[in-house]
């Protein structure tokens, strides 16, 4: 067993229980939980339409985010801006961030935002991406050694069928 796999299976029997009463509570954890983080590429090119990208946009919810990149935006240093986008309280909003920097979160509609991928699908290497959000780390102290393994969202259910 590797030491990740260790640490994996101690920070699930934490997560279980097996160091706290509450196991039922702490088994629901883990229901929506994974140690990988899930990616789910739609094709993004120059034949992709609005409809087919707000069908996308349709799938966010607190459990993932959209991520591309904006071509056009201007910076003095690295060309362009990486974009994520997530559901906050059923609003989207979105960041932008290159090397060093990042903005604020910002407020976009559907309408918007569909336009900006839109303007945007060629400069994408083919694909949209809908990746799982991070929840939480489960924190494993074993003797002199503390492991942290991130867990993220399940998302499987958006794939398509």
């Amino acid at each position: 067993m590797t030491l990740r796999q260790i640490a994996l299976l101690l920070g699930i029997l934490t997560l279980l229980g097996c160091k706290n009463n509450n196991s039922q509570t702490r088994m629901n954890d883990l229901d929506n939980l994974t140690t990988e983080k899930t990616k789910i590429e739609y094709p993004l090119d120059i034949t992709t339409t609005k409809d087919l990208i707000g069908q996308v946009i349709d799938k966010l919810d607190e459990r993932c985010a959209i991520n591309f990149f904006d071509n056009f935006h201007p910076q003095i240093s690295d060309p362009g801006a990486y974009v994520t986008v997530h559901k906050e309280n059923g609003q989207l909003k979105y960041e932008l961030a290159n090397h060093g920097w990042s903005s604020e979160w910002k407020e976009i509609s559907k309408d918007s935002l569909t336009d900006y991928i839109y303007k945007n699908r060629e400069y994408n290497g083919g694909k949209l991406v809908l990746a799982a959000r991070h929840k939480k780390n489960v924190e494993v102290k074993e003797k002199d050694i503390i492991v942290i393994t991130p867990m993220y969202y399940k998302i499987d259910d958006k794939k398509e069928k």
